[in-house]
This record gives C-alpha cells, structure tokens and sequence, in this order.
C-alpha cells in the first residue's frame, strides 16, 4: 500500500513531524494495545494481525466443517459482522466453497437460498450455516438466521452440526449455542465489528473460502508495522491523519475516501 501526499493533500513533511509530535502519547498506547493478548482495550483489535492462538483455533475448527460434501458457506450477519469479509473474497477471489451473504431482510434472497439448500441436501451435500452477532440480539441477523435454520431443521436431523455460532462471550446467541451443542467462536468483547474481519469473525468463513488466512494476517502485521513506525516518510498512517487534520483545520467538513482496485 502507498499513501501519495505529496503534491496533492497540501501538507509537507514538517506538517507529519508535527501531527507525529503530537500524537507521540497516543502512539506509545497503540503499541502497548498491538501486544495485548487479552484485549483489555478497543485499540487491542491491532493484536488481532498477531493473534496465532486464535487463528489456530478457528483454523482447527475449519478443517473439521471443511469436508468434500461442504457446498456453501452462509454467512448469516449485517454489517461489520459480514462486509469485511466479503470485502477481502471480492479482493482476492479465492477458489473454495462458495461464501453467500444475508444482512437486511430480503424475501427474494432468502427465498433463493432455501431452493439452494433444498438441492443441496438432495445431492447428499451439506450447507454451514455461520450466524454472526457480536451481541446475539441484532434483529437483521436474529430474522435471517431464524429462517434458514428453520429450513435447515426439515433438511437434516444433525442441523446442530451444520451451524456455527461467532459472537461475543456471554451473549444470547452463545447461551442458544451452547444449548443445542453447537460449535462457538469468540469475537473478542473489546473488538467492534468493522473492525472484525482479522478475527473469527472474518477468517472463519475466509479459511473455508479458500483464503491463507495466515499470510493474510502477515499482510495485516506488516502493515501495521509501518502505521507504527515513527518515520514519517514510511507511515500512511501519519500520513492520512494529517491530510485529514490540515483539512478540518481549513474548515473541510466533507472526507470522500475512494479506494482503488489496480
């Protein structure tokens, strides 16, 4: 990734210097939160990129679910539960099971879905089911999960073993879980869900995907490396930010931002 500023944001490097000054404390804070293996803080989520133990967990969970007769994955979520994830398939077009996503209430898509499924179970293949709530109350999610697992009860007496639950610890759809047996993975509590797509949230349904989410996570490493490095000739980091802060000083009250797939 390259950040341009130069010639087009109207700041210079003694503007970065500045910002980078400023900010000396807050950065000495996102160190420490990028080491927090417990994730005490919201700035933890930069432990994610890391966090082997967790990865090794969902991974280990992946290769049990990820069996010949796995026809599709549906992620059931809205919002960050579900965009990042679809934001990195759409990148990297990985080649592996089928990802299909339910987020706002949708007849005609859930409709399709359940055809889907029905010819699926027909063929002697399975359908996983991965419903997404960091709370386990989110009504989009709640309404869509509640008709495809419906669906999926007429389909198959083992439909526990075709569903797996990612949600904060403590939550409702992990006391539902865990009441029918079905398998968990933790979103961590302090890790808000636009920010999830490096935690089971994301490389759960990712891994089945087809995704190496292990150099997926390298990429992420490395780059936050150099949103913490000081240097301000290397860091976007401090380099978007200081775009941004010249920009409201000069009364901008607008930030587009357009990313670009070359």
């Amino acid at each position: 990734m390259k950040f341009n500023y130069k010639d087009t944001s109207n700041i210079q490097r003694r503007d970065i210097t500045l910002v980078a000054k400023k900010l000396s404390s807050y950065f000495d804070i996102l160190k420490k939160a990028s080491q927090d293996e417990e994730y005490k803080t919201h700035e933890s989520l930069l432990y994610l990129a890391n966090d082997a133990k967790l990865r090794q967990k969902v991974l280990k969970l992946a290769k049990v679910r990820n069996t010949k007769d796995l026809k599709e994955v549906m992620v059931v979520g809205i919002g960050g539960s579900n965009l990042g994830t679809l934001a990195v398939e759409d990148a990297l077009r990985p080649i592996g099971v089928r990802l299909s996503y339910f987020d706002t209430a949708h007849v005609q898509t859930l409709q399709l879905a359940i055809a889907r499924m029905r010819q699926v179970y027909k063929d002697g293949g399975k359908v996983l089911l991965n419903v997404i709530s960091k709370s386990g109350t989110t009504n989009e999610t709640v309404m869509n999960a509640k008709v495809l697992i419906r669906e999926l009860q007429k389909l198959t007496d083992d439909w526990a073993d075709d569903i797996v639950a990612t949600t904060q610890p403590g939550s409702k759809l992990e006391d539902w879980a865990l009441e029918y047996d079905i398998a968990i993975l933790p979103n961590p509590e302090k890790v808000g869900g636009r920010y999830s797509v490096f935690c089971p949230v994301g490389i759960f349904p990712l891994a089945l995907a087809g995704v190496d989410t292990r150099k997926l996570h390298k990429g992420a490493s490395k780059m936050l490396e150099k949103c913490l490095d000081p240097d301000v000739e290397t860091n976007p980091a401090l380099q978007s930010v200081t775009a941004i802060w010249r920009a409201m000083k000069n009364q901008a009250t607008i930030h587009n931002l357009f990313l670009f797939d070359l």
